[in-house]
């Protein structure tokens, strides 16, 4: 049971959202009914909706909740740094960590965003852009003499292959080469400024 997503141990409500967290992971949101959601949990159908909305409300709760859980981890880890560095190492570190806590969560949210309707969306855009900006605010004095753009470049890139990780399910790649690639990428890529 993923520790972030539990109020009560063993309650409905928790069991419906690990079993979602669970299948959605594994076959996708899309392939899940509220059939299959109920049959996991060892419910009826109908009394789904006596714990929750509907199958979109709930992947938005999970989503929510695990990027929010990701924002506040990697904030808490990064504010203790005092250099623009150790605050970089301490970012991919501080993914890797909540990665070994919560990573189906981190998996629907790398995946299955787009399976939601258009304002929740929007919701959830707006927190991986805060998850963004927190980076670049970490790497901008690192950036402060570079091109116009290249920050956001960089940031982007970054967030975009610690989350494209997930997908490599087979692969054994080992989190302290990782970072030690990402942090000399962006060391060097902070150094040029063309």
């Amino acid at each position: 049971m993923p520790a972030l997503l539990s109020n009560v141990e063993g309650g409905t409500r928790d069991r419906i959202i690990d079993a979602a967290i669970a299948l959605f992971s594994e076959y996708g949101f899309q392939s899940i009914s509220m059939r299959d959601l109920a049959k996991q949990v060892g419910v009826n159908a109908g009394s789904l909706y006596n714990h929750i909305e509907n199958k979109q409300e709930l992947l938005y709760e999970i989503l929510e909740l695990t990027l929010s859980s990701l924002i506040a981890t990697t904030k808490r880890s990064t504010k203790r740094q005092d250099t623009p560095a150790k605050k970089f190492q301490a970012f991919l570190q501080s993914f890797n960590v909540f990665r070994g806590v919560d990573e189906r969560g981190l998996i629907l949210l790398y995946r299955e965003v787009v399976s939601l309707d258009v304002k929740r969306q929007m919701d959830i855009r707006n927190l991986q852009k805060c998850y963004l900006l927190l980076l670049e605010d970490i790497l901008s004095p690192m950036y402060s003499m570079s091109v116009p753009g290249r920050l956001s470049y960089i940031s982007r890139i970054v967030v975009g292959f610690i989350f494209g990780q997930l997908q490599w399910s087979t692969a054994d790649l080992h989190d302290k080469i990782l970072t030690a690639h990402l942090i000399r990428f962006v060391t060097e890529s902070a150094s040029q400024n063309a």
